[in-house]
């Protein structure tokens, strides 16, 4: 094991969080990102060992650390050597990933080359991920998939009750969208089998690890014109996986600004959890 796992706690199960945006990619300077972040999803996780993987280019590194892994030094916690920031820069350049042969090659869709963007950059982080703990012995039990310029209604913290969901035919995805102001899951008619949000998303490794590889799955062989949201439910589906959608409200202050502005979220229903079966 590297040295820098030999303060791992050996006992605790580990947890992965992969960004493999950008830093800032829709930011708002007036708020505090990593606090949010800090406070719903890390504090509720510190029982854990939490490896926290980025995607990212070399030269994005240093806004990294000075957004993340810096504070993360700062915080007064007895147990913050549980927590590692890792760099993944292995991820070819974008006009790369747009034209190499990928899930999205015969999509019509308009935004086609943002996915294979955005899907190309998580599959080669979670390759970086999956090797980097494999040469140091570390072994998975849940990952997160999330992005850094999201900040999370003040109530809503990360539960660790939502992990027991999580197997081999079930995956956890967030039951609100930061673009709307409602949950997709109670919409009418029902979107699910149609649809699911792709803005937070966690399971065990079995699952995450399709979820992560679907950049380079060849489900689709012939042209589609259906967008991301659509795309992963299909893919879920075709892999035979369940959704749990749970509360946990996100807001993109920089970006479509929707839910959450002026402090409007929706009320907190704490013990909202809806399984969708494919």
């Amino acid at each position: 094991m590297s040295e820098m796992y030999n303060s791992f706690c050996n006992e605790n199960k580990t947890i992965v969080i992969i960004f493999s945006g950008k830093c800032k990619h829709k930011w708002n300077p007036k708020f505090n990102y990593f606090s949010s972040f800090y406070k719903n999803i890390i504090i509720p996780l510190l029982s854990f060992n939490i490896l926290i993987f980025v995607g990212c280019y070399k030269h994005e590194i240093q806004e990294w650390e000075e957004e993340l892994n810096e504070n993360i030094q700062k915080m007064n916690i007895e147990n913050k050597h549980n927590i590692k920031v890792v760099y993944a820069t292995n991820i070819p350049l974008e006009t790369n990933l747009r034209v190499e042969n990928n899930m999205f090659t015969l999509c019509k869709h308009r935004d086609k080359n943002k996915y294979k963007y955005q899907y190309g950059k998580l599959c080669y982080t979670f390759e970086f991920c999956k090797n980097y703990c494999t040469n140091n012995n570390i072994e998975i039990d849940y990952i997160i998939k999330s992005r850094f310029d999201l900040i999370y209604k003040e109530d809503n913290l990360f539960k660790l009750e939502w992990l027991s969901i999580c197997s081999d035919e079930y995956i956890c995805i967030s039951s609100t969208e930061f673009h709307c102001s409602d949950r997709w899951p109670d919409r009418f008619p029902c979107t699910w089998p149609e649809i699911v949000c792709d803005q937070f998303i966690f399971g065990n490794l079995y699952t995450m690890t399709l979820h992560c590889s679907l950049y380079k799955s060849k489900m689709y062989e012939r042209k589609y014109k259906k967008g991301i949201e659509s795309i992963v439910a299909s893919y879920l589906i075709f892999n035979k996986i369940n959704v749990a959608a749970i509360e946990f409200q996100s807001s993109q202050p920089g970006g479509t600004y929707v839910l959450g502005k002026s402090n409007k979220w929706l009320e907190t229903k704490s013990d909202y959890v809806k399984y969708l079966k494919y």
